[in-house]
């Protein structure tokens, strides 16, 4: 046992139960930015997305994302089609799953899955074709015939084939469409096709034709669409030519290609979407041409309502996608109020409430700030200035005392929102030139890694410059910088940390800073010999000669080698994530410098505190709510640690059980809370789930007791009487009482902060018109009243 560190292991032995936090009301937030398929049903425009299915009202021109809260199977949409018949939209999912919505009352009304799956793969559902009560599904698995029961929404698979000719065996079908009677399927293969009214089963049945037959020499990623328009089948390869069946063979549409989709009007003009534009074609011409030269987003759908172009648009570093509308005229353009991706890289609550977000999707990652119900972005299409991009990752979001945005990448430096000439919301870019962070590999290298900021009590900023090749890993940045007009900052004002001044680490990551003004920085490298450091810059950060610090090797008995996540509790608790469990350090033991501990000084070694029972043992995500209470996120869930360090008091997972339903994942990215509102924000790889808590920011003692609304009518159970925050504390009980003494209704601090009251007695009942007294008595038996006038309607 190595002597320079103990450990406590707590075994938690206290039951996880739900009524002992009160977390109802949940919320799914998925990116609705990257449109791929899109069609009308009823006049109105559907569209699949990566974070779930879009819908636009045509009349009201409201766009809007549908995602698991609305029932959907997953918010990962593949595939879409209407079904003319029963009146329906058929959605696939990436991961095998069919839903078919109701878009009269946006109910779904029977989810499909019972596929003839290989259960070693994942299956994918690529196409869907309905054509009366004809219905193919394509997957990766090959493709699945289903039939409708008359007058039930009901549907079944009859068959599954997955055997096409001398193809092998399954053959993942990637389009499935019906023409003159044959079924055609297209393949990373090429296309086979043959009588519907054959037996499917027996491959002998199929005829092949190979990409080489198609088009030789060909190299291609596969086929992107078969289409049947104008009485004719249009077959387009990935990134290549357009081909026509004439009923032998296909033969190449000249004048075009590299196209995404293809709609034809009912006039017979052909409207083409490709990676610059819109194209159309009309029956007297013999060649395409650009419907708008300017406009070059990636048309990645198309669908026509009343012979107008609907199209849904990828993003791309140059523009934002969503859905557009073209009329002949200039673009309509539709954005989602949503983040620009999935997934969640990074989550922090600003001072004034605002939640920032950083996202990706597999084309652009961003930043998305919260206001008042408005995701605005910070992204390559929204900035004219310095290169907003970001190469790998988001690791940092911070807030200094100016109302300024820092924003910290892995291998594309720093970025700053701030006040500048012309609006509060300029963007600067932070690079080598620019500033003093560093590079990884030497003075020129542009790749630097920003993995922490911290503000400074007197309105200063630490940064973490994690493997800089100068050895300056940890920067300073004054109050007097900030103070300097935005386009005349001198960058010579910022202070330089590293080797010379006693910093022995290169992979300083997050920063937190305790109650004395001490810096406590985690390693965030598998190899690093110092997991934890201390410094403490004696309130003079400008001035590194008086400095101390302390450098934590964690022994191997410990269990751990590097940090993933570290929060500082307001009671001076030290929380560290790291990949083999849960640790909290007591910051305001006496600890010693390393120089004092060179100088032969006695030891008082620093305890790291293992807590067990989290939901996984890697911990990837921390924060702390105002009750103090450690929100802890890993790969298999989100679980709640109470104030007293070792009971758990609740678990969230995407699965039914003890816990609420919550989760879009359960692998857990980011974490953070609005202490106003009491809603936890939690980031995953699929989406946003954010959950309303009654932990807010209430008095640390009680003051007048403030609700609202005043008069507090009843009787329609659509608006509850709420507390101030002066008015409740932690653990807090309410009583409500008559004018005469009685108790009508007793309301828990986790009922009073999350809900307050809802009008009803202890018994359900609606209390009388009158005026109710309202005690509120703390843990102590310290107590405050106040009084609220009911009008019963």
């Amino acid at each position: 046992m190595n002597r320079h560190f103990r450990i406590l292991n707590i075994i938690v032995i206290a039951a996880v139960t739900v009524s002992s936090v009160y977390a109802q009301d949940w919320t799914t937030i998925t990116s609705g930015w990257r449109p791929q398929h899109i069609i009308t049903a009823n006049d109105d425009l559907w569209a699949a997305a990566e974070g779930g299915l879009l819908h636009v009202d045509p009349n009201s021109l409201l766009l809007e994302v549908m995602n698991v809260d609305d029932g959907l199977f997953s918010s990962f949409l593949s595939a879409i089609e209407y079904d003319s018949l029963s009146g329906y939209i058929w959605i696939g999912h990436t991961n095998g799953g069919i839903d078919i919505l109701n878009p009269e009352n946006r109910t779904i009304v029977s989810t499909i899955r019972d596929f003839y799956n290989d259960p070693s793969v994942d299956t994918i559902i690529n196409d869907i074709f309905i054509e009366g009560d004809i219905i193919f599904i394509a997957t990766n698995q090959g493709l699945s015939r289903l039939s409708r029961f008359e007058d039930e929404d009901i549907w079944v698979v009859l068959e599954t084939y997955r055997g096409f000719g001398s193809w092998s065996r399954p053959t993942e079908i990637s389009d499935v469409i019906l023409f003159e009677n044959n079924v055609f399927v297209a393949s990373i293969l090429g296309v086979a096709f043959a009588d519907i009214n054959e037996n499917l089963l027996d491959v002998s049945v199929w005829t092949t034709i190979s990409n080489q037959e198609i088009y030789p020499g060909i190299e291609t990623d596969g086929i992107q669409f078969l289409k049947v328009l104008n009485g004719t089948l249009y077959l387009s390869y990935y990134l290549k030519d357009l081909f026509s069946w004439d009923g032998i063979e296909f033969a190449r549409v000249p004048n075009i290609s590299k196209i995404y989709d293809l709609v034809a009007s009912t006039d017979g003009t052909l409207y083409a979407g490709r990676g610059d534009g819109l194209y159309q074609m009309t029956p007297f011409e013999t060649e395409f041409t650009k419907v708008n030269e300017d406009y070059t987003a990636k048309f990645w759908g198309l669908a026509l309502r009343n012979d107008e172009v609907w199209a849904a648009i990828d993003t791309n570093p140059a523009y934002f996608g969503g859905i557009v509308h073209w009329d002949g005229g200039d673009f309509e353009f539709f954005y989602p109020n949503t983040p620009g991706g999935d997934q969640i890289l990074s989550l922090a609550t600003s001072p004034e409430g605002e939640v920032w977000v950083a996202a990706r999707n597999s084309r652009i990652p961003g930043v998305y700030r919260l206001t008042d119900g408005i995701w605005y972005p910070y992204a390559a299409p929204n900035t004219d200035r310095a290169p907003w991009q970001f190469s790998t990752a988001i690791n940092a979001i911070e807030f200094d005392k100016y109302g300024g945005t820092w924003i910290g990448t892995w291998g594309n430096s720093a970025y700053y929102i701030g006040e500048g000439t012309d609006t509060p919301d300029s963007l600067y870019y932070f690079n080598h030139e620019e500033s003093k962070l560093s590079g990884v590999s030497g003075a020129d290298s542009e790749y630097i890694v920003i993995n922490g900021f911290e503000p400074d009590p007197s309105g200063g900023m630490w940064v973490s410059n994690m493997e800089a090749w100068d050895d300056n890993t940890l920067l300073y940045i004054p109050a007097s910088w900030f103070l300097q007009e935005p386009l005349h900052r001198d960058m010579n004002l910022w202070v330089e940390y590293g080797v010379e001044e006693g910093l022995n680490s290169d992979h300083v990551s997050a920063i937190e800073m305790d109650a004395r003004g001490r810096l406590w920085m985690a390693s965030f490298h598998p190899e690093a010999d110092i997991a934890l450091i201390m410094w403490d810059p004696k309130s003079t950060p400008t001035d590194p000669g008086d400095d101390e610090y302390r450098h934590f090797v964690v022994a191997d008995d410990i269990g751990f080698d590097y940090v993933n996540d570290i929060k500082m509790a307001s009671d001076d608790f030290l929380w560290l994530g790291t990949p083999e469990g849960l640790f909290y350090v007591d910051v305001m033991q006496d600890i010693l410098s390393d120089e004092d501990i060179q100088n032969g000084a006695l030891r008082d070694d620093i305890i790291f505190t293992r807590v067990n029972g989290a939901l996984g043992q890697s911990i990837t995500a921390l924060t702390i709510d105002p009750l103090n209470q450690i929100w802890v996120g890993t790969d298999f869930g989100l679980s709640v640690l109470g104030r007293d360090k070792f009971t758990w008091i609740a678990q969230y997972t995407t699965e039914d059980g003890p816990a609420p339903r919550g989760l879009v994942d359960n692998q857990v990215t980011a974490l953070t809370i609005d202490p106003t509102t009491g809603e936890v924000y939690i980031g995953t790889n699929v989406g946003l789930s954010i959950v309303t808590t009654p932990y807010r920011d209430f008095a640390e003692t009680l003051g007048t007791i403030e609700v609202a609304p005043q008069p507090f009518l009843i009787g329609s159970g659509d608006t509850n009487l709420r507390f101030g925050s002066t008015s409740l504390v932690a653990d807090a009980e309410v009583r409500i009482f008559t004018t005469s003494g009685r108790l009508v209704r007793t309301l828990s601090f986790q009922i009073a902060s999350a809900e307050g009251w809802d009008g009803r007695d202890d018994d359900g009942e609606w209390v009388g018109s009158g005026v109710y007294y309202i005690l509120v008595t703390d843990p102590e038996g310290a107590s405050q009243t106040g009084k609220v006038a009911v009008v019963r309607e």
